[in-house]
């Protein structure tokens, strides 16, 4: 009976653990359901990179904790894959189209890297053999050497990556073991233990043994209960933590994905295989070693922080997802989708399949500015001169570059010669074949003749039709048998060249030796051509992938000293290009009316300032004369090149404005050793107008005509070049900021047509003397417009405001420092304000402050803290005195501020144990804004209830000099002065002092007596036996 007691029990029991087993297996389902679910609805506009690192961790988080359950259980497996499928679909339905064929499984499940989304899979995919066609071959026979079989043709699946929890823990008690039998070893040969030592245990064992030699290693042991803690935070913090059972500092990573990694990318096809999916030879990189995605562009960090609609915050995440389908255009938008569906983009030989409008921006984008055209000519252009080098050994009497229509170039189902080859003897011809680099021995001639012709075509191909040699031998027999081509003979060569795959190849007759020459003459072009190179750029800055190697930035205050480098620069303003005068009609409209304009280049080396007038004439009959002009001023940039001698031409062209720069990369393909930079300095060279002899020479030209003037006079006679460019910058500044103060400091003859000078003539003691008043009069007009201290400026701020790149707003400078932690209080009407309460620990306000302006060393500060001149008293029993925490004396310190002189009120209350001593213990920060600090009186902080418990005191004042400077505040009454400009004064009102000096800080307390209209100093002393509370009210306009 026993025994049968006991197996009925055991039969029970088993039973109950199945049924718990299922209840618990059908909640976690339900869970990874609902979390599938919520991620599809809340990915609204989101990236489609955030979407699958969501699915990475939700799947990651629970694969990783029901190791058996997910591997055994089939409803598992199918629910997952399901879900898998759904995220997929997602991602599909934002290009408009949920084909399979056009997005194949190396979009999803391709490392980040290599630009894919990194997805980890559930199912096992079967990878099509089209999608592996460019797998290397050398890859392919190792595949069947090892086995017979096929080789691998699915997706790994990452359930077969993670070990079992039995498994684990078996692993883990040997590890640990030959871990602790190392560490004794070394301990008894008296050394160190190193990470060569341990590499091979380094990731193992549980918890792992890299978490012993993190950082924080010592304070793990007194982090009680943080497993617990971890699982409670789920009812807590509203985000969800898929990794609610673990902790990185205390396991460390219970899994690992390397193999995982390596497998996918070897069943991909590697990394050629993946990359030919993609963009990437359209860059023209020699190589992907070595390059990086810049995570977001200038565009975007400048929109992050402002206040956008909900529209606009969409649009803005839809950049990433757009540089996603740029850079798997050619898998995205491949020929074998739709047959004959094909819509061409304007101006190009683009042919999109389908609408797939993010991808159509892009591309349109890339191929401004009549892009493609411009690559054809420049191409043509670039064959007939190296052609004509080889003209006695070819034997062509004449090359003639024959003028197409401008649509030739994308014009796809017609063509014509572009070049024609003439020569005055008879040329065997040979049968057509394939374009080689060697010369062939065994060509049959098939005819004789003294006209050739050459056609080239451009295309953009995609991944299923970049077959170049297919493509250019159906184009020959297109234009040529089916006689769809204008061409002067019947003897030619079409050179075809995909501009995506950067890849070219001809078909056509060949006479013996062209072919080799051809050959050898684009391969040369394909990695030379200037236009070529500018649509390189612009699908490498499209796709945000940079090279890690040194490359060209724009002028700013770190590297302008090149400009007085090897090398002639120019420095080039259009602003004053197209200028118009206003004047008002009879019926009382505007009406503008263009006048002459000019173009500004500067020689900063030699101080030459030439001007290219323009005449109002050729604005006539034109219509959007503002977007016209940028154009008008590259092609006179361009023809004023044309006249220089090839020694005056220059290696740089450094723009003042960004408007500029496509329209001049256009017109400069003929120059391409010609860098084109852009400028963050905006330089007043619009200050010249105001010198009569300028502006009577610009609007007295009845034509177009060139002025050069010298801005340096003599000074680089007795100055270097980089102190003359200086000094013109402060006067040209000086002029834009206050016009008449400048001519009255320059002098009268300003204004006098002095022989060959343009200024006045100064001595170099002089000229110091006036360089400081100008740049003191500049600094000074922007503290007055920005409300700040000039003083508190830095030197760099001070250059960078010189030459007029200084864009950061005084309200964002001062309000710099960043929430530690935010605290929700309330009035007594019950409306929530927030305050935001700052940590007293010095290491995050260091990290802080390091940002800041005016901060000193924090060894030496730290030094000073601990020597603090305080002034003694003798002790009287009816003398009150005053206890000032040291962490709010801290805050203070190491929270430097962009004004020298900052004002905070301090709150405390009465000593429980002596009756006579007023401890402070909150201290409030306000904005340095004169507006508030006038109305401080008025704010009823009696409503707040932090304050309930504390009385106001009155203010601090901290006070930050220089060592060369004389303080101001040496004495109680200019302290008294000083506050009864600003704030209003009550009885016994608390003023404590603080000034930091470079070699001591002093702290002295005054209370304003109001019978004596005096401040009288009363004891303060410092202590560590409590702590002050730091508070910052983030909306004060609720307040005043």
């Amino acid at each position: 009976r026993d025994i049968k007691i006991m197996n009925e029990n055991e039969k029970y029991r088993n039973l109950k653990k199945k049924i718990i087993k299922s209840k618990m297996g059908s909640l976690v389902l339900f869970q990874v359901e609902g979390r599938i679910r919520q991620i599809i609805l809340n990915s609204g506009s989101t990236t489609f990179t955030k979407i699958a690192n969501k699915w990475n961790s939700s799947i990651l988080g629970i694969l990783t904790y029901f190791r058996e359950f997910s591997k055994k259980n089939r409803n598992c497996f199918s629910i997952l894959s399901k879900s898998e499928e759904k995220i997929q679909n997602r991602i599909k339905t934002s290009f408009n189209s949920k084909m399979p064929s056009r997005f194949p499984l190396v979009l999803f499940f391709a490392p980040k890297e290599l630009g894919g989304l990194g997805m980890l899979s559930i199912s096992n995919f079967l990878i099509p053999d089209n999608d592996l066609k460019h797998k290397k071959l050398g890859q392919i026979n190792e595949n069947l050497n090892s086995s017979f079989q096929s080789p691998i043709t699915s997706i790994p699946v990452i359930i077969n990556f993670i070990k079992n929890w039995q498994n684990e823990f078996e692993d883990s008690k040997e590890i640990w073991g030959d871990f602790v039998r190392r560490r004794i070893f070394f301990k008894h040969q008296q050394r160190n233990l190193t990470f060569e030592d341990i590499e091979d245990l380094w990731n193992k064992g549980i918890p792992r043994i890299n978490t012993l030699f993190q950082k924080e290693r010592e304070l793990l042991a007194f982090d009680y209960g943080w497993r617990l803690r971890t699982i409670m935070e789920k009812f807590q913090i509203q985000k969800i933590n898929p990794f609610w059972w673990t902790v990185r500092n205390h396991d460390g990573r219970l899994w690992t994905l390397e193999f995982y990694k390596d497998e996918m990318i070897k069943n991909l096809g590697g990394i050629t295989n993946i990359l030919e999916h993609t963009l990437f030879k359209g860059t023209y990189f020699p190589t992907w070693e070595g390059l990086f995605w810049e995570k977001s562009s200038g565009f975007e960090e400048t929109l992050e922080n402002k206040k956008l609609t909900h529209a606009q915050r969409s649009g803005l995440n839809q950049i990433p997802n757009r540089r996603f389908t740029l850079w798997w255009s050619p898998t995205i938008n491949r020929g074998n989708i739709y047959i004959g569906f094909q819509v061409q983009l304007d101006l190009t030989g683009v042919f999109m399949h389908g609408k797939i409008p993010t991808l159509k921006i892009s591309l349109i984008q890339i191929f401004r500015a009549h892009l493609w055209q411009k690559i054809h000519q420049s191409i043509t252009l670039d064959l007939c001169r190296s052609l004509e080098i080889d003209l006695d050994k070819l034997m062509i009497s004449s090359i003639q570059k024959e003028q197409v229509h401008p649509r030739k170039s994308y014009k796809m189902n017609s063509s014509c010669a572009d070049i024609i080859f003439v020569s005055k003897r008879s040329w065997k011809i040979y049968k057509p074949s394939l374009l080689t680099p060697n010369v062939s021995k065994f060509k049959s001639q098939c005819d004789i003749g003294n006209i050739f012709w050459v056609d080239i075509q451009l295309r953009w191909g995609d991944f299923d039709s970049h077959d170049i040699e297919r493509y250019v031998r159906g184009k020959f027999l297109d234009f040529t048998v089916y006689q769809n081509g204008l061409y002067p003979g019947k003897h030619g060569l079409i050179i075809g060249i995909d501009l995506s795959y950067n890849i070219f190849s001809g078909y056509g007759f060949e006479i013996f030796g062209l072919g080799q020459k051809i050959w050898t003459d684009l391969t040369k072009l394909m990695k030379s051509n200037s236009a070529l190179y500018i649509l390189r750029d612009r699908i490498r800055k499209g796709l945000q992938l940079y090279t890690s190697r040194f490359s060209e930035s724009n002028l700013n205050s770190g590297n302008y000293f090149e400009l007085f480098q090897s090398g002639n620069i120019w420095i080039i303003d259009d602003t004053l290009f197209y200028r118009v005068t206003v004047h008002q009609t009879l019926v009382g409209n505007v009406k503008t009316k263009p006048i002459n304009g000019v173009i500004i280049i500067f020689l900063p080396k030699n101080g030459n300032l030439i001007l290219r007038i323009i005449s109002s004439e050729i604005w006539k009959q034109q219509k959007r004369l503002s977007q016209l002009a940028r154009w008008r001023a590259a092609e006179e940039i361009f023809k004023f090149l044309k006249t220089i001698s090839i020694n005056d031409k220059p290696d740089q062209i450094i723009l003042l404005r960004k408007t500029l720069i496509d329209p001049l990369e256009i017109q400069l393909i003929e120059y391409p050793n010609i860098l084109i930079k852009f400028s963050n300095f905006k330089i007043s060279f619009q200050s010249l107008l105001y010198f009569k002899k300028i502006t009577k020479r610009i609007l007295g030209a009845n034509e177009c005509e060139t002025v050069i003037f010298n801005l340096y006079d003599n000074w680089i006679d007795t100055v270097s070049e980089f102190t003359a460019f200086s000094r013109l910058i402060l006067i040209l500044k000086g002029l834009e900021v206050d016009c008449k103060q400048i001519k009255q400091i320059l002098g009268a003859g300003l204004e006098k047509n002095v022989k060959n000078f343009f200024w006045p003539f100064f001595t170099n003691e002089e000229w110091i003397t006036l360089e400081i008043t100008l740049k003191d009069l500049i600094l000074e007009s922007f503290a007055t417009k920005n409300k700040i201290d000039s003083a508190s400026l830095f030197q760099t701020e001070i250059r960078d405001i010189i030459f007029g790149s200084y864009t950061k707003t005084p309200d964002l400078a001062r309000n710099e420092e960043t929430c530690l932690q935010t605290v929700l209080t309330s009035d007594n009407t019950g409306k929530k304000i927030t305050t935001t309460v700052f940590s007293t620990i010095l290491k995050n306000n260091v990290m802080i402050v390091s940002l800041k302006k005016n901060f000193y060393n924090i060894k030496e500060m730290s030094k000073l803290l601990k020597k603090i001149e305080i002034k003694k008293f003798n002790k009287k029993s009816d003398f009150e005195c005053h206890v000032f925490p040291r962490n709010l004396l801290k805050k203070l310190i190491f929270n430097p501020n962009i004004i020298l002189t900052t004002i905070s009120i301090i709150f405390g209350k009465n000593s429980n144990s002596v009756s006579y001593v007023m401890e402070i213990r909150i201290l409030l920060l306000i904005p340095q804004k004169r507006k508030i600090l006038e109305r401080i009186e008025w704010i009823p902080f009696r409503k707040l209830n932090i304050f309930k418990a504390v009385k106001f005191l009155g203010y601090v004042i901290k006070r930050e000099r220089k060592a060369n400077t004389k303080s101001i505040y040496n004495f109680p009454l200019r302290i008294l002065n000083f506050m009864r400009k600003i704030l209003i004064l009550k009885k016994n009102t608390l003023l404590v002092y603080i000034r930091i000096e470079e070699k001591k800080i002093s702290l002295k307390c005054f209370k304003y007596q109001i019978n004596l209209h005096f401040l009288t100093e009363t004891p303060i002393l410092l202590t560590r036996k409590f702590f002050g509370l730091v508070i910052n009210i983030l909306n004060w306009n609720n307040l005043i």
